[in-house]
């Protein structure tokens, strides 16, 4: 089974602080396990520096249930509402 990696860019609201964004990375780590991982990066240099971004790590199988296939088939499972607040 392939693995999928998924970089999704993040802005935060004005004001939020690199602080903020731990203690809500933190938060994340400690919701109910999903079928894929997430990690929070923050980009040191460059165009990316100051930046975040979310990855997601899961299989391919897992991807076409939740978000759909590349072919534009629809995903069949709802993710959780919790996953979405972030």
């Amino acid at each position: 089974m392939a693995k999928v990696f998924s970089v999704q860019s993040i802005e935060f609201k004005p004001g939020v602080t690199d602080q903020d964004v731990e203690k809500w990375a933190a938060e994340l780590n400690s919701l109910p396990p999903l079928e894929w991982e997430w990690y929070v990066a923050k980009g040191d240099k460059g165009s990316a520096k100051g930046k975040y971004a979310v990855v997601l790590v899961m299989d391919s199988e897992v991807r076409d249930r939740y978000f759909g296939s590349p072919s534009g088939k629809p995903g069949s499972v709802q993710i959780p509402a919790y996953a979405l607040e972030w």
